[in-house]
């Protein structure tokens, strides 16, 4: 659970079994997190371990485990399905049935936001994800839907995406200024 006492970190074989379970390699830096520092359980990571169910997160109810390893879309394509859906959207006091269909589709592409990477922290409000699957692997992540509709990079001072060891020893704050600056 984030927030808690950080873990122990893990064996190359206890890592390697997690991965397998999920159809992964997780990042380079997250891998090395996990091996050499911590299975995480610190202010800004939750704890892997093995239950009697398999591996997977503790305190962690966001993740979609059973589409960890499909790519994290790229957010052209994402705009793209929400283009798609806005203009059909049918009135919802008038049209009830049709609504619910739309919204349901909504609910599609919602989920699919964040389907490729792994919850890590909250404010309370907004979540950073890191993503583990796909060509930006290893990148940080903010959504932001529940105040601004939108998942966004976490980004360094010299504009990159941060990932995952930038982001984790990083200062919050300074991340923060420059997403609420848009840079």
């Amino acid at each position: 659970m984030v927030g808690s006492l950080p873990a122990a970190p893990l064996a190359l074989d206890e890592v390697e079994e997690a991965e397998r379970q999920f159809g992964v390699v997780f990042p380079e830096e997250y891998r090395e997190f996990l091996l050499t520092v911590s299975a995480g359980g610190d202010a800004k990571t939750n704890r892997l371990t093995r239950t009697s169910e398999g591996w997977g997160w503790v305190g962690d109810d966001r993740t979609d485990l059973a589409r960890l390893a499909e790519p994290f879309r790229d957010r052209a394509e994402i705009q793209r399905l929400w283009d798609e859906l806005e203009p059909r959207e049918p009135s919802r006091d008038y049209e009830p049935a049709e609504w619910q269909a739309w919204d349901d589709e909504c609910g599609v592409v919602y989920d699919l936001e964040t389907v490729g990477a792994l919850y890590m922290w909250t404010d309370g409000i907004n979540d950073a994800w890191l993503v583990i699957s796909g060509p930006l692997a290893g990148t940080m992540w903010l959504d932001m839907r529940p105040t601004s509709d939108v998942v966004v990079p976490i980004k360094a001072e010299d504009g990159r995406v941060m990932r995952f060891s930038e982001w984790h020893l990083a200062d919050d704050t300074t991340w923060w200024d420059r997403i609420r600056r848009g840079e």
